[in-house]
């Protein structure tokens, strides 16, 4: 009983836990060490302990020795310490296998930046004059710009060059569909002497007018454009409806237009991410009487039939013509289906969570961050039609200007010149009803590579914020926009929340209502009821 004691006091003294008290990593390996163990016992459970356990078992031996038991403790210590160096020399060895894996992937990412910027320099060096290019070749350069522009980490003053070509090519391009008399373009070197766009880029952007009837003037059909004209001449329509000094009857032609193009545009995206494209309300009529007999259960039907006969579902209840008894039914299917898929994907997050967690153990998710002081000018785009790759890269990019400071997201909320700081992707693929605020659970897929990259971009940089945006349209009052849009935003950010791998820490959200129109007009527009979501971190003050 002494001799407990005196072990007992020992180890308070020296700060260590009695035995009975250690973390039970060893209770793994069947039952706890004690000092009164064999040397053989020691090496037989010691790789299975934590390495404060071991050297808690070190410290004790060392407090309890004695001439009676010194050649015993001392062989327990050295069987302790041999584990304990063994773990040393494994962790410096993965240590110095990931710093030599980090700077492979630098030298990678220089390489890829280096051959970006020469890539692009040679393009400059190459280029013909403005004047020299009818306006099919104008169009084709236009388009082929804006793709140099969208490559990373480009340097600064060869980012500048391209705006500036970009700047006199939509110029000499205007001038040239207007009939309008040419006028001699300005010499490359003269205008990145002076630092602004040529004589007629100028006049194009004072008339406003001008340039939806350059838009107008192609009056090709969507389905005869290559994907890379369709986006070309999407972004010309967008341009010039965000002024809201093209008269009437112009705008009205550009919405139009906008609607054939980007109609054509996300399908195609579609297709060739699903290999299906996208039905139109009147074509499920033509699944009526499948429906209405549909007898087979939702869990033996894959998670894209699923949605898809959810989505049939939901539009034939809309459509009308239907007796009490079919609406009953198509109702009671709708439901089933649903809670199906809610279960779906709260299980499929929970895969994906430890799937996550091995490729952080293993360094697998190669995100870099672009540092403070790298700035670079890009365009918002819409989730709809971009790519998984193009979707990350938005996300992750730079400031698109250099500011004066970090500020408070209370500060952010109050400064409408900060809002557009950060690139951000629409989020355009969710069909809110009207006056609705909140997502259906066949809607979830069209969030799933949204879902999907933010996931890896919070695993590999867990302190990453996200600023989810709601926006509406004109129609309404301003206060009734502005509280619509909050609720909207908040519904994706549960959305991410519940069936994604993502912390509430990471998501915040703003609603703007109509304060952000991106077509100008007082009617109803799909492209101003959009929610958007933007990496605010550069912006932010750290706490």
């Amino acid at each position: 009983m002494n001799n407990k004691l005196r072990v007992l006091a020992m180890g308070l003294l020296l700060g260590v836990a009695p035995m009975a008290a250690l973390p039970a990593n060893s209770a793994q390996a069947g039952e706890h060490l004690n000092l009164e163990r064999s040397v053989e016992s020691f090496r037989q459970h010691a790789n299975q302990m934590k390495s404060r356990e071991l050297r808690a078992y070190i410290r004790q031996l060392k407090a309890n020795i004695n001439s009676e038991n010194r050649r015993d403790y001392r062989a327990k210590i050295r069987v302790l310490r041999s584990e304990l160096k063994a773990r040393r020399a494994s962790k410096n060895q993965r240590a110095a296998k990931k710093t030599k894996r980090t700077g492979a992937e630098q030298k990678l990412a220089q390489a890829t930046n280096t051959n970006n910027n020469k890539v692009a320099r040679r393009y400059l060096r190459k280029a013909r004059p403005s004047g020299e290019l009818n306006a099919r070749q104008l169009r084709a350069r236009i388009a082929k710009t804006q793709q140099m522009l969208d490559m990373q980490d480009l340097r600064k003053g060869v980012r500048r060059d391209l705006n500036l070509m970009l700047q006199r090519d939509r110029g000499e391009y205007t001038v040239k569909t207007g009939k309008v008399q040419q006028q001699q373009p300005e010499t490359a070197k003269a205008t990145r002497k002076k630092g602004t766009p040529t004589q007629a880029a100028t006049q194009a952007g004072q008339d406003p007018n001008r340039e939806a009837q350059d838009v107008l003037s192609d009056q090709r059909a969507a389905q005869q454009l290559s994907e890379e004209q369709l986006r070309a001449r999407l972004q010309r329509n967008r341009r010039a409806l965000r002024s809201n000094r093209v008269d009437t009857r112009n705008a009205n032609r550009l919405r139009e237009r906008l609607r054939q193009d980007r109609t054509e545009l996300r399908s195609r995206v579609r297709a060739s991410r699903t290999g299906t494209k996208v039905e139109q309300p009147q074509q499920n009529q033509n699944y009526r009487n499948a429906l209405l007999g549909q007898t087979r259960p939702a869990h033996s039907v894959r998670t894209p039939n699923l949605s898809l006969r959810v989505q049939r579902t939901r539009n034939l209840l809309a459509g009308g013509n239907l007796t009490a008894a079919e609406r009953n039914r198509l109702q009671n299917l709708l439901e089933r289906d649903r809670r199906e898929l809610r279960t779906r994907w709260r299980h499929r997050r929970d895969r994906r969570r430890g799937d996550l967690a091995g490729r952080v153990r293993n360094n697998d998710i190669n995100i870099v961050i672009s540092p403070w002081n790298h700035y670079e000018p890009r365009e918002d785009i819409a989730f709809a039609e971009a790519e998984d790759g193009y979707i990350e890269r938005q996300l992750v990019a730079p400031a698109r200007r250099q500011l004066k400071r970090r500020y408070t997201f209370d500060e952010y909320r109050r400064t409408p010149q900060l809002r557009d700081a950060m690139p951000a992707v629409d989020v355009d693929t969710i069909n809110f009803g009207f006056n609705e605020s909140f997502v259906r659970e066949e809607e979830i897929d069209q969030l799933e590579r949204l879902g999907a990259v933010i996931e890896r971009i919070v695993a590999k940089h867990p302190d990453e914020v996200f600023l989810i945006e709601g926006h509406t349209d004109a129609v309404g009052s301003g206060e009734y926009n502005l509280g619509l849009s909050q609720q909207r935003a908040e519904a994706i950010r549960s959305a991410l929340l519940e069936y994604f791998v993502i912390e509430p820490r990471n998501l915040t959200t703003i609603g703007y209502g109509e304060q952000y129109l991106k077509v100008y007009t007082e009617e109803p527009e799909e492209e101003n009821r959009r929610v958007s979501i933007r990496r605010i971190t550069p912006v932010l003050a750290t706490n």
